[in-house]
């Protein structure tokens, strides 16, 4: 009976209610004599308790893992593989731990499994969990084929089921991913069309979590795109959507961009102490993914203030997290942000070098917004420098490279510094 009336629950999303079912049914299993059938049922409950509580809580919480590792015990204990959810469980689990290289053995393992049990719904949720990974890890080209290949596999009469296996709609997730990473592959226009998509989609189908996905994602777009008077209507849906439905992950990630927009509103002294209260109850809901992004974001607010030493203490406490966690999606950025206190500081030399890492990192992942952003700081030293040329032969062929966005602000900036650069070259000549 509590396993059917959680089955209601979870279809109308309610998953407080349906998690609390689930543990009654679990707590009824005391009352069995130990056998394969016991531990079976146990396995499926656990499974479907953890899908509720990620719902609820988000993947890293602590109510969440020892759901997980109970599940485990159970599939070593019946020796059987995990099921496709817990397996699915699992990789989130360690993208959120920043642990890459195990979500990353267990994403191969997933992907294997669709492969040989053909199975169509299965290869979306492998191909969205190795696209998601390599995100992370500043893959973004392999990162779009994967997601690009599970939203061409998607199917809309799967949507339901998918969901309530998975806990998100595979198409909303993966369309709002692909937004951001077209962004950093330089291509904002598309950015923004996808982003868009998400959300529709993610309101015509109405799972909560697969909603605050896609606006969470949309809000990370505008805000790097700096368009930050529009990323304040979503910000306010979003955190009354995480508090309407428990969402307990997507409030605080909320609360932390929420944050940051408060400081590129002009309150910067406010913003960074709820950027950091609230980064620090991410942290304690177990969450350590996207802190590099988030210690970046501090480090700029924080030398705005005039606090240079509190910002490259910041940046540091990045560059460790991306050697620890080899979590490199905002490397390029980092760097660029090291090279802007180094100009502070008046290591004009060190700056320059900082820039040219960064520069070279954004090339690696062929991520041309960061390359240009990069190359944008380096072309400001260069002009103070009165190094014209370099700046022209640095940014005019980048500039033109781009075919979308030109009136967006890094695009624009790139713009009014060329033509700076050719007009003092003129003038000097």
């Amino acid at each position: 009976y509590y396993t059917q009336a959680a089955s209601v629950e979870k279809r109308i999303n309610a998953n407080r209610e349906a998690a609390g079912l689930l543990e009654r049914a679990v707590k009824l299993l005391d009352a069995l004599h130990p056998s394969r059938e016991r531990d079976a049922l146990e396995l499926d409950l656990q499974t479907s308790l953890g899908v509720s509580l990620i719902g609820i809580l988000g993947h890293a919480a602590p109510e969440v893992m020892q759901v997980y590792d109970r599940a485990m015990v159970l599939c070593q204990r019946l020796e059987a593989d995990p099921t496709p959810p817990l397996l699915g469980t699992l990789i989130t689990n360690h993208i959120v731990r920043a642990e890459y290289g195990s979500a990353l053995r267990y994403a191969e393992q997933f992907l294997d499994l669709s492969n040989r049990m053909e199975d169509p719904m299965l290869a979306v949720e492998a191909n969205y969990m190795m696209g998601a990974i390599r995100i992370w890890l500043g893959q973004f080209q392999v990162s779009r084929l994967y997601l690009e290949k599970a939203i061409s596999g998607y199917d809309p009469e799967k949507s339901k089921l998918h969901t309530f296996l998975y806990s998100h709609d595979p198409k909303v997730i993966c369309l709002a991913r692909l937004a951001f990473i077209l962004w950093c592959l330089g291509f904002p226009a598309q950015a923004v069309e996808k982003s868009q998509l998400a959300l529709k989609l993610a309101q015509e189908i109405g799972d909560p979590y697969s909603l605050a996905y896609a606006y969470v994602w949309n809000i990370h777009l505008l805000m790097n795109l700096r368009a930050y008077h529009l990323a304040i209507e979503p910000t306010e849906i979003l955190a009354a959507h995480s508090r309407e439905y428990h969402l307990r992950h997507w409030l605080l990630d909320t609360l932390i961009l929420k944050g940051w927009l408060q400081a590129e509103q002009g309150e910067i002294k406010a913003g960074i102490e709820s950027m950091q209260e609230n980064i620090q109850r991410f942290r304690d809901a177990g969450a350590e993914f996207t802190r590099p992004f988030f210690l970046c974001v501090l480090a700029e607010l924080s030398a705005r203030q005039g606090d240079l030493r509190q910002s490259q203490s910041l940046l540091a406490e990045a560059q460790e997290l991306i050697e620890k966690t080899d979590e490199r999606w905002y490397q390029a950025e980092i760097l660029r942000r090291q090279g802007e206190l180094l100009c502070l500081q008046s290591d004009l030399p060190g700056a320059e070098e900082t820039f040219l890492q960064a520069i070279q990192v954004a090339r690696e992942q062929e991520a041309k917004m960061l390359e240009l952003r990069a190359a944008l700081s380096l072309g400001r030293l260069w002009l103070k420098q009165g190094k014209y040329a370099r700046v022209k032969g640095l940014l005019a062929p980048l500039y033109t490279w781009f075919t979308e966005g030109l009136d967006t602000p890094d695009l624009q900036d790139a713009h009014r510094l060329l033509a700076e650069a050719d007009l003092n070259s003129v003038n000097g000549s």
